[in-house]
């Protein structure tokens, strides 16, 4: 039978981290105000909090699992942020060039008016009309001197950056937890293998101490197994600490921790200009 040893984080330790967050989440709520929304900044808030709570509880290290399910490449591009948000650049971006090259063609315009025309001051009877009038326009970019095309090929150039910064970002994505599974898997095996040394440790020092009270050896013996089985103990404890730590970075590496913290708003359909107007003049959320 296996014999498991846990150590517990520092308190002193856990109460300083939890400290510091709460020093540095208003000067941090400060900095991020003019780019977020009040209730975007509330619910940092809540989770720092949630954090510095989890964080003033010691514990003990948790038992790490045997085996981890990487999942496909796909499920590790909807897990990372990071992956999220190099992917949402690039569509921002290519949302970007298709607007340049829509600029380069010819527009229709429909225009209309209507008033109200009268007879002179000092005239009667008087008189009056409506009028109004209703007609198709078409404005095309002619003297433009190359600058819409120029804007095109800038629009096009930088959606091919960012596609390549997002190629790099899922290569690198991948390489980071296909490292951290090479960490972790020796690490668990090594637990395992001091796991086993130190519950036979544990059986050499009992019987030592047996044949010890029998008088059948030496204090030195008892010393010695004992001595053994401590450095098997702390072996284990620091082999322990190596792989939570290492699991602790698979975990992040496959963008395990954020499910619920990804809150992502809906992307909003364009709507015609007037009536997208309106709406922006008339909605207390609209960007200013």
């Amino acid at each position: 039978m296996a014999t498991k040893v846990f150590i517990s984080w520092s308190g002193d330790l856990s109460r300083k981290l939890g400290e510091a967050l709460r020093n540095w989440l208003p000067a941090a709520l400060q900095y991020v105000k003019p780019y977020f929304s009040p209730d975007d900044i509330e619910k940092g808030a809540k989770w720092n909090s949630e954090i510095a709570k989890e964080l003033e509880k010691p514990g003990m290290i948790p038992p790490l699992p045997e085996q981890v399910q990487q999942g496909l490449p796909l499920d590790l591009l909807r897990r990372r942020p990071d992956l999220h948000e190099a992917e949402r650049q690039l569509a921002s971006a290519t949302a970007r060039a298709g607007v340049a090259t829509a600029n380069l063609f010819p527009r229709i315009v429909l225009s209309g008016g209507v008033g109200q025309q009268g007879q002179g001051l000092g005239v009667s009877p008087l008189l009056t009309g409506l009028i109004w009038s209703v007609g198709p326009a078409v404005s095309a970019p002619l003297l433009d001197f190359g600058t819409l095309d120029a804007l095109v090929n800038i629009a096009d150039l930088r959606t091919r950056e960012l596609l390549v910064q997002y190629r790099k970002k899922v290569i690198n994505a991948v390489r980071e937890v296909e490292a951290a599974v090479a960490a972790f898997v020796p690490q668990q095996a090594r637990l395992r293998n001091l796991s086993d040394a130190l519950a036979a440790s544990q059986r050499a020092s009992s019987l030592a101490e047996e044949r010890y009270d029998r008088g059948l050896t030496d204090s030195l013996n008892v010393i010695d197994a004992q001595r053994q089985e401590y450095e098997l103990q702390e072996q284990y404890v620091a082999a322990q600490k190596t792989a939570a730590d290492q699991f602790v970075s698979l975990y992040k590496s496959l963008g395990g921790g954020w499910e619920q913290y990804q809150e992502t708003p809906p992307i909003p359909q364009p709507r015609p200009a007037i009536v997208a107007a309106f709406e922006r003049l008339l909605s207390k959320n609209s960007p200013r």
